[in-house]
Order: C-alpha cells, then structure tokens, then sequence
C-alpha cells in the first residue's frame, strides 16, 4: 500500500473542506437568486402583457359599446320606419283604390251596357250612368249587381235611381248608386 504524505496540516485540510463546502453553497444561493430574479422577470413581462391586453380589451369593450348604441339608434329608426310603412299599408288597405273599383265595375257591367259619369265617394259609393239598347240588357245588369247574385262579391245596394227611355234611337239609360264592399 501506498502512503501519502500530507503536507498539509488537518486544520487546513478542514478549512479548505469549508471553504469548498461555502463555495458550493454560495452557487446554489446565487443560482437561486439568478432563477428567482429571473422569474421575476418573466413574471413582469406576462403581467405586463396581460395589462396591455386588459387595456386593449378595455378600448375594445368601450368602442363596441359606442357602436351598440349607435346601432340602437339605427334599429330604432328602422322600427319606427316599418311602424310607419305598416301603418300605410293599413290604410291602403282599408281605402280602396278607386281605379281598382271602377275596373270591377266594368268587369260586372254586361258587355252591351256602356257605362259613363262615374263618381266615387269614400267610403265606398258609386253613382254612375248606364246606357243599353233594350230592358233586358238593363234587367241582367240589374241581376249582376243584385245582393243574392252569389257572383257578385263586391258590390251592396245597387239601386236604379231614374231611368230614361228614347224610343227613336232605340236606347235605355238609367242611373245608379251602389256600395263597393271589397273582397268579402
């Protein structure tokens, strides 16, 4: 076996073991230190991050707020316009166009029967003035604007008011008054 020869004294030999044993201690302190200082760090950056997204977040949620309102404002408009528009369709549908009338009239009208002067009244009143060549032309216009003709859907109270006949030209002409009823 081989003896060593220590040339340095035991107490040294301790010291030198402490010193070792302080120098390791002091890297895993400042290697600690180091990665908690670098935590930190990252640590500030990610909370930095997160306040620059809360702000933009923020910005965000304010501007689409603004523009809600704004929307609310353009929805209520276009509310208010179909009210409206509604409203005129209520109307128009409750007032009969006159031409629409006096196109029924000329479809309910025999075909040898002219028909001329009309006059309209809201809400629904007709006075016209019928020409024909005889009393049974007169007698069928009659039937198409009677009440319990099942073909007459618009027309109510037709009524001959005069009627005039001119032997010499061989012709009948009368007077009306009806109520348009609209579609029943």
């Amino acid at each position: 076996m081989k003896k060593s020869i220590n040339l340095l004294p035991q107490k040294k030999k301790k010291e030198l073991k402490e010193e070792k044993l302080t120098f390791i201690l002091d890297i895993i302190a400042t290697t600690a230190i180091i990665i908690v200082e670098l935590f930190s760090f990252f640590f500030i950056l990610y909370s930095n991050g997160l306040h620059s997204k809360l702000i933009v977040a923020k910005s965000e949620y304010h501007k689409n707020l603004s523009n809600l309102n704004s929307f609310s404002d353009v929805e209520s408009l276009i509310n208010n316009i179909n009210q409206r528009y509604s409203d005129i369709i209520t109307i128009q549908n409750n007032i009969p166009n006159p031409i629409n009338i006096i196109n029924l009239l000329e479809k309910n009208v025999p075909s040898n029967v002219s028909i001329s002067n009309i006059e309209y009244s809201y809400p629904g009143n007709l006075q016209f003035t019928c020409t024909t060549s005889n009393f049974i032309t007169a007698a069928k216009f009659m039937y198409n604007f009677a009440s319990y003709n099942p073909k007459n859907k618009y027309f109510s109270n037709t009524q001959i008011q005069s009627l005039s006949i001119n032997q010499g030209s061989n012709t009948v002409t009368f007077n009306v008054s009806s109520q348009y009823n609209g579609s029943k």
